[in-house]
């Protein structure tokens, strides 16, 4: 007998505010060494851009690279520091998908038809290709792809659409595609959810 998403909703918040390892948050591990590398190396030409306007070019024209070393550090703050500092999370039942703050988006596992552990990722349909780091949007799947690496790669599909909000621009997902190291977990929670539903 199918339940409604509604009933099992209350049924997972009456089990997470109970005792046992459904209340835990826990921080999902991904393997971040290349975002490591780049926000070092980004930093690094950022700060030697400042430095070097101060000391080698004299009057306005310092300004400029300032402007541009300035600009280089901001970008490896938002697009490599960040996504490092606020990772994904693993909250009662529910998994918090987040890339600094370009992304951030509550998943109830109720809401998840299924969830896959992946050897490698999967090509989109249309044009192929592969997927990068970072923030990606799939129209033709209708898939969030959100990595910080390509190892412990992590699919839920989603039962029903969901909207989701990334740069303030609102789309349609069915799909989201994350990596964590602590995919084990993840799978043993929605195992729980799922057997709430036939009890």
């Amino acid at each position: 007998m199918n339940e409604s998403p509604a009933r099992i909703a209350r049924k997972v918040r009456a089990k997470r505010d109970g005792a046992g390892s459904q209340g835990k948050t826990v921080r999902l591990r991904s393997a971040g060494l290349t975002l490591l590398a780049l926000s070092v190396a980004f930093l690094i030409v950022g700060a030697w851009t400042i430095a070097s306007s101060f000391i080698f070019v004299y009057g306005p024209e310092s300004m400029i690279g300032l402007a541009i070393g300035a600009a280089i550090a901001l970008f490896a703050v938002i697009f490599f520091v960040l996504p490092l500092l606020r990772g994904n999370l693993l909250m009662g039942m529910a998994v918090v998908v987040r890339y600094g703050i370009q992304f951030s988006e509550e998943i109830p596992l109720y809401e998840v038809a299924e969830i896959e552990k992946l050897d490698r990722m999967p090509s989109p349909r249309l044009l192929g290709g592969g997927v990068g780091l970072g923030v990606t949007y799939s129209i033709f799947d209708m898939r969030y792809t959100v990595l910080r690496s390509k190892r412990g790669i992590v699919r839920l599909k989603l039962a029903n659409e969901m909207t989701i909000r990334n740069w303030l621009i609102p789309r349609s997902a069915k799909e989201i595609i994350f990596d964590t190291l602590n995919g084990d977990e993840v799978v043993r929670r929605f195992e729980e959810v799922r057997a709430l539903d036939v009890k």
